[in-house]
């Protein structure tokens, strides 16, 4: 029998698990935890974990069928996951086998209106630039960029606040990581190959992005602006290494939503997801990140659940209750016949040993 997967890295809001018999493969298991400005909070949200994953991957499969960019997912299959040693029940519905990969040290946000409430818009309102882009003058609060813009920043390990860099300075930190992480031949040039990959993480988050923004788009909410975060994996062929999108892909954990039907120019938006709680934890609790986390009233925490499945529901048409019972049943289903197929295994062994004694 497939040995048990163990956890090998618990981040702010998932968990990877590993089997040692499948070295490729890893096993990302989305929570219910919840991280603001890189503090996990002592509270959970109902239901977010299982949003999270079912979103990214539907957002994965549609970027893939699109032709923009491939994913690490592997397989959702609960029989899959069982097979590989996945056996957590906390995991029906919000985890995913996917390929072990490179991570790219940055994170690529893509933003396509003007939000005056996120600091990293400080620099638009003092000098009209924005990570060395500059922007028309007199934008108005949440007001639609001419065109999307790509503002990367560092991707810094747990605890630690990221950082805005420009697309020069991008280039800088992916030829450290070039030099670092392969072993060049003669002549290589890392900083020309690593323009090279920042131009097409830039050129495949926007290419996402708005892709992404349409679709939404069609189902009456705006995608404001998002994270996205690539890794780098040997292509089918064994040639060269190919991006693959990994982690989450427009959820409400890494993309401001918006209500198009409620959408005004001129002032802030009703937020959705976790920017729900961070308004709530800035605005009302005045919180100071330099303190503890803490706990929310449980009718935030709820309001907050139900932001997640309603944005879930409206953009991809599915009725969350029904896709948790059915994920539900798949499970214990698949680990019902695996169990059955082992046993099998072992029964038909037990036998060919027994004949072949005689």
């Amino acid at each position: 029998m497939t040995q048990a997967s163990k956890l090998v890295t618990r981040g702010l809001v998932c968990d990877v698990y590993q089997n040692p018999e499948f070295p490729d493969i890893l096993f990302f298991n989305r929570t219910d935890r919840y991280s603001i400005d890189e503090q996990i909070f002592p509270d959970q949200i109902p239901y977010k974990g299982f949003v999270t994953n079912q979103m990214s991957l539907r957002w994965k499969k549609l970027l893939e069928e699109a032709q923009i960019v491939s994913s690490n997912v592997i397989s959702t299959n609960a029989k899959d996951l069982i097979r590989y040693g996945f056996t957590r029940p906390d995991g029906i519905g919000s985890s995913a086998v996917v390929k072990k990969c490179i991570p790219i040290p940055l994170e690529c946000i893509v933003r396509g209106y003007y939000i005056p409430e996120s600091p990293s818009w400080d620099s638009y309102k003092k000098d009209g630039t924005f990570n060395g882009f500059a922007l028309p003058e007199g934008l108005k609060n949440c007001q639609r960029l001419p065109e999307p813009i790509f503002t990367p920043s560092t991707k810094n390990k747990l605890g630690k606040h990221d950082v805005n860099v420009t697309f020069e300075k991008s280039v800088e930190i992916l030829t450290d990581f070039i030099v670092e992480t392969f072993t060049l031949t003669d002549g290589a040039e890392p900083e020309r190959i690593a323009y090279k990959l920042a131009d097409t993480l830039k050129t495949i988050s926007i290419q996402a992005y708005t892709f992404a923004h349409n679709y939404a788009l069609e189902k009456r909410i705006i995608i404001a602006d998002t994270m996205l975060e690539f890794g780098l994996v040997m292509d089918p062929e064994g040639n060269d290494l190919e991006i693959i999108l990994i982690n989450d892909a427009f959820t409400p954990d890494t993309t401001r939503f918006w209500d198009l039907d409620s959408y005004q120019i001129g002032r802030f938006q009703p937020a959705i997801g976790r920017q729900f709680l961070r308004r709530h934890l800035y605005w009302v609790l005045e919180w100071d990140p330099s303190k503890e986390p803490p706990h929310i009233d449980p009718f935030m925490i709820h309001r907050a659940s139900e932001l997640y499945i309603d944005v879930f529901q409206r953009i991809f048409e599915v009725d969350i209750i029904q896709l948790s019972t059915e994920s539900v049943w798949e499970w214990y289903k698949a680990k019902e016949e695996y169990e059955q197929e082992e046993l099998d295994r072992q029964t038909s062994a037990e036998i060919a040993l027994y004949f072949d004694e005689k």
